[in-house]
Formats: structure tokens, C-alpha cells, sequence
């Protein structure tokens, strides 16, 4: 919009424009850190990395200096707020690039959020040119080809247990650095919607030529997202700053490819944009190559189909977390699915929506109405969504996935626990609808719950469902064959048996897998509340003939500990046989150890990995 000024040889225009930010000297300003979450040494690192990012960008950006008609107002959407923050008439320097910063609860699964930076401008034409592209002629224009942000905002959250120094971080703690970077990023141009990122993503994938070069090829973009990466996306052996997400205990930085993009964008990087040279045995000479052809999206590195392996949640006492868990124990994302409940996790995982990585299951804990939500593992957004019993009913739930109708997508199986009757409800993965409900311990008078598994005993290419009795049950134990769930003809595969002494009453967890290597799901066990965390995996063949043959029985960590233990299968390792997985109980801390498949049957199995997932709790952890 435009109107003629008293002046002849200018114009009076206002002007409204939506874009991102960052440049050579980042400027961090803390005033709308209102919860002093930006303590003195954490003011170090967010300016560690501002000078870091800052010195590789070689940008000369003009300075706004508002005066007499030339005026504007920059602003920013704050994330821990959720309003829009206006500032009139700011001034900013050349070869400068604001960035407000703060710590708060996000209230999702994000560990940091930036926000571009916005304006509305009025004044005579060079000045309107000079708050848009700051001396950047590729900035002007309707299809702009470069970057010019005035500055932005990112926010932390304050809920994450934060590394601030340089040093690795520990187990289940996240680099403050490496996030930092990748906000920062993002202030400057990357995947915030500017027209000079998104031109260049075509059919999924970035097409932009420096980025090309470094990677060999189109980049692909994360599914659904045009702000990322891919999942797995690497230069050399290092992952890119720029994938969705950034797992704890690891410490990441701005690979040449991301630093390429930035140059596709407009940015003057000093960092080269190409990855390392590789040093090749000259072939004889080759013919003439053929002509180029256009670019292709590549599918998703393989190592993208096995990032999660399985999932932990923690135990009662915290704000319920759960982490989708990749081969080496690290977490690949984290989220806080039930707000600020802290009655615990339950999980499981499998991959519902079919794109070759698994999907998170989570359950509640007691203290509030029941609720499972599904997670994707690649997006980490929810795939469905039940609250699976009365409102008025508190307890928790328990869940597990495992394929039944073998149409190769995980049903889902609740349970309810404490106060529940030992009921099994059993839902389509694919279609979500209620397959079979019924109660899985012959006995409608007990509350105590239920917990269950699922696993092919007998072979026939279907899950079984295995179910237990829950707390002040005894170790209690059935089986039902799955091509029978959701008929009138229901049968078990085997009579009901103690897997532990008749005389102990918490029930047990349950789990299955293959671990003889005989092509029929085994049956593990693991100790319940008020028990030793002990573990028994008994031949799942044997029990179709209602026999009783123990492959393995061991103690998973201190003997004196009357947690119980948690228990899970997967083949962590990738040798094709499933991995024994355990958690610690209540009271008993927050290990998690993994179990060589192979190797369960030894007095003392192998683990493969070993370690406390929230260093200091004591509340236990939850598995699958």
C-alpha cells in the first residue's frame, strides 16, 4: 500500500513482511528472559555460539537508524508467552543481527524454538529498501534470492537437563551448543519459510547447488517438514546440525553442508561447502559422461530405519518424560506427553504408520484419567490418541504392540493396572479399531490389573497374546493364540501357570522373543513391585505342551532391590535375534540395560549396553 507524500521526490509506503533472521555479529538480548533462565554461565555459551555462527557469515548489512518519517516496528512471536512481542523504532547496527533469547516451558517435545523476525516499515523508498534488504540487492524484489533478517528470537526450554559447558555431555543430558546452533540456523534462514529457502525444495528434497555439491546430491528434506534435514542425513561421518532432532549425550556441529545451504540462500560463508575430498585409485580413462540429470530425491539412509529401537519412560515421583532410543542407549528425542503428571511412563514401540521407523506408545501412570497417545518416531507427532477406560478410573495403564492379524502393522494391547480388573483390550494398528476386550486372567473379581506382551509361541506367523496378573496378583500367567482374538472361539494355548512362587503377589512383566532361535516366541518374565528384579525366560514351545523349560534365569541387577523389574525385547544389535531389554523398578533407580540376545542363557548374559537413563532418580523406568 502506497500513498504520495507532501515531499515530490518521495514516497510515504507501509509495508508488512514475515521472514527470518541472523548475521556477523549476533547480538544476544535477554530482556524478555523474564524467568532468568540465562544465569551468567549460560550467557557464556548462548554467546559462545552467537560469535561462532557470527564469524563464519561475511555479509556487509546496512544499519536501520530510524529518523523523522522513516520509522518502523520490528517483531517476533515469543514461544514461552505465546504473544507477539512489538519493539517501535528499534535501531540496529550494521553487520548486526538481534537475537532474543529465553528460558521457559515450551510445552512440547522441543528443546529449543526460534522465531523469524518480522516488520512494518514507513517512510521514502530507500529507506524501505534498506529495512528489507539491508544492502543486499538480491533481498529486493518478489522472488528474492538472498537473506537480510534484522534479527528474530529463540526459546529453551527450561525444563531439559542442559549441558553449558564444552565438555560431552552425560547420559540422558543434552549439549546446550549443539542446540543453540541449530537455532541459530534457523534465525538466520534456514527452513523458517523464506522465499529464498523454499524455492529451492523440490519434490522433497533441497535442490540448492552448493548444498548438492557437498552432499552429492538433492538434500532430502524431513517428511512433512521443509525445515529440516532428514533423519540421518550426513557429511562424511559427521550427522548434519540441521536434522530434526538432536539426542542427548552427543555433541553436534555446523557441517559444510549446513553452512552450503546457508551460501544457497545469499549468506557469505567462509566455511567450505563441500565435504572432504576423498581420495580415489584413477580408473582408465572413462568415456565421456552423460548429460546431467535432473535432480532426485534419495530415499532415506538405511541407517533412518533402525534410529529407534525402543523406548523409555520414567517412573513415578518426575514429570512424565519418554525418549524413542536408538542401538547405542542414546536418546533420539525426548517429549513430556501427559503435561505435568508424574504418575509415570508406560511404553512401547512399533511402527504404525509404516514408514520403516518406529513409532512411540505411551500410556499414563496412576493420578489422572487413563490416556495412550502414539508418537511417530520420525516426526514425533501423534498418530492416535484413546482414553481406553471410564474417566473415573485412575490407575494407569500398561501397553504393548505386537502384529496379530499379520497384516504387518503392531496391534496395540491396554491393560489397565492397579484398581483394574485383569482386563486386555485389543486394538487394529492400522485402523485403530477394537478388535478384541475381554479379561485375560479368568478372573472378573480381581483389581489388581493386568500387564501383557505379544508374540508368535506358536509359530503360525500371528502374534499370541500373553497376559499376567497385575499388583496383589499372584505371578500368574495365560496365553491366547491371535487367530482367535476378536472371535467367539477364543482358546489358550497353554493352561494358566505360577511363573514364580504362588506365594509372591505382585504380578509380573511380561515380554517375548525368539531367543533359541527356533522360529516360536519364548516367554520372559520379569519380577513385580516388591520382588527381586528377576528375570526368567522359559522355551515358548515347551509351554504349548503346558511344559515348563527354563532357557535362562538371572537376577538383572542388585539382588537386594524389591522394585521388581521392567521388561522388553528388540534386536538392539542388528544380528537378527531379539535382545532382552530391562528397566529398574520402583525405588530401585533408572537403569536400563540391554541383554546380548545370544547370550541370555549364560549365568551372567552379556549386555550391551548398561547405564542409568535419569542419573539420580530412584523412581524407576519403564520399557518397550
Amino acid at each position: 500500500m502506497s500513498e504520495r507524500s507532501n515531499q515530490s521526490d518521495r514516497w510515504a509506503v507501509v509495508e508488512l513482511e514475515d521472514r527470518t533472521t541472523p548475521s556477523i555479529t549476533l547480538r544476544v538480548d535477554y530482556t524478555y528472559d523474564t524467568n532468568n533462565f540465562f544465569t551468567p554461565d549460560r550467557r557464556v555459551a548462548i554467546e559462545r555460539v552467537a560469535a561462532e555462527v557470527g564469524s563464519h557469515l561475511q555479509d556487509t548489512l546496512a544499519a536501520i537508524v530510524p529518523s523523522g518519517g522513516n520509522t518502523w516496528q520490528a517483531s517476533f512471536f515469543n514461544t514461552i508467552t505465546n504473544r507477539t512481542v512489538t519493539l517501535n523504532n528499534p535501531t540496529v547496527a550494521a553487520n548486526e543481527i538481534i537475537v532474543y533469547v529465553a528460558g521457559g516451558p515450551i510445552g512440547s517435545s522441543e528443546l529449543g524454538v526460534a522465531s523469524g523476525g518480522s516488520y512494518q516499515a514507513e517512510g521514502g523508498r530507500t529507506w524501505l529498501n534498506n529495512v528489507k534488504a539491508r544492502g543486499q540487492a538480491g533481498a529486493l524484489g518478489n522472488t528474492p534470492t538472498d537473506i537480510s533478517p534484522w534479527g528474530g528470537f529463540i526459546a529453551f526450554d527450561s525444563g531439559t537437563p542442559w549441558d553449558f559447558t564444552t565438555d560431552a555431555p552425560g547420559f540422558n543430558v543434552f549439549d546446550f551448543d549443539s542446540v543453540a546452533r541449530h537455532e541459530m540456523l534457523h534465525v538466520i534462514g534456514f527452513g523458517l519459510g523464506d522465499y529464498a529457502f523454499d524455492r529451492y525444495i523440490v519434490n522433497g528434497a533441497f535442490t540448492g547447488p552448493n548444498a548438492v555439491a557437498a552432499y552429492g546430491q538433492a538434500v532430502p528434506m524431513a517428511a512433512g517438514d521443509d525445515g529440516h534435514w532428514a533423519s540421518g542425513v550426513t557429511v562424511g561421518d559427521q550427522v548434519a546440525i540441521m536434522v530434526p532432532s538432536i539426542p542427548a549425550g552427543v555433541i553436534r556441529q555446523i557441517t559444510p553442508l549446513d553452512y552450503a545451504a546457508l551460501a544457497d540462500i545469499g549468506w557469505q560463508v567462509s566455511e567450505p561447502v563441500s565435504p572432504p575430498p576423498v581420495v580415489v585409485v584413477p580408473p582408465p580413462p572413462p568415456p565421456p559422461p552423460p548429460p546431467p540429470a535432473p535432480p532426485v530425491v534419495p530415499p532415506p539412509p538405511a541407517t533412518v530405519n533402525a534410529v529407534v529401537r525402543f523406548a523409555v519412560g520414567s517412573g513415578e515421583g518426575v514429570a512424565s518424560t519418554v525418549s524413542a532410543v536408538n542401538s547405542n542407549g542414546e536418546p533420539v528425542w525426548t517429549l513430556t506427553p501427559f503435561g505435568d503428571s508424574t504418575g509415570g511412563v508406560r511404553t512401547a514401540s512399533g511402527d504404525f504408520d509404516k514408514d520403516g521407523v518406529k513409532d512411540v506408545v505411551v500410556g499414563t501412570g496412576p493420578g489422572v484419567p487413563t490416556q495412550v497417545r502414539i508418537f511417530s518416531g520420525e516426526t514425533q507427532k501423534e498418530l492416535f490418541s484413546i482414553s481406553p477406560f471410564e474417566a473415573a478410573f485412575t490407575g494407569g495403564v500398561y501397553v504393548t504392540v505386537g502384529d496379530i492379524n499379520g497384516d504387518g502393522v503392531p496391534e496395540l494391547v491396554i491393560t489397565p493396572d492397579e484398581g483394574g480388573g485383569p482386563r486386555a483390550r485389543v486394538f487394529d494398528g492400522a485402523t485403530f479399531n477394537l478388535i478384541d476386550d475381554f479379561f485375560g486372567i479368568d478372573d472378573p473379581n480381581f483389581r489388581g490389573g493386568a500387564r501383557a506382551a505379544v508374540g508368535d509361541l506358536n509359530g503360525d506367523g500371528h502374534g499370541d497374546l500373553l497376559v499376567a496378573a497385575g499388583f496383589g496378583g499372584g505371578p500368574r500367567v495365560a496365553g491366547y493364540d491371535g487367530t482367535t482374538l476378536g472371535t467367539t472361539q477364543r482358546q489358550k494355548l497353554f493352561g494358566d501357570f505360577f511363573a514364580f512362587e504362588q506365594t509372591l503377589r505382585n504380578g509380573v512383566f511380561l515380554a517375548a522373543g525368539d531367543f533359541n532361535n527356533d522360529g516360536q516366541a519364548d516367554l520372559v518374565a520379569g519380577g513385580g513391585p516388591g520382588g527381586g528384579p528377576r528375570v526368567l525366560i522359559l522355551n515358548g514351545s515347551s509351554l504349548l505342551r503346558n511344559s515348563i523349560r527354563t532357557l535362562s534365569n538371572f537376577f538383572a541387577g542388585d539382588t537386594s532391590g524389591r522394585g521388581g523389574v521392567r521388561v522388553t525385547t528388540d534386536d538392539v544389535n542388528g544380528d537378527g535375534r531379539p535382545d532382552l531389554i530391562t528397566g529398574s523398578g520402583s525405588g530401585d533407580g533408572s537403569r536400563v540395560t540391554v541383554y546380548n540376545g545370544t547370550a541370555v542363557g549364560l549365568p551372567f548374559p552379556s549386555t550391551l549396553f548398561d547405564g542409568d537413563f535419569y542419573p539420580g532418580f530412584s523412581g524407576g523406568v519403564f520399557v518397550g
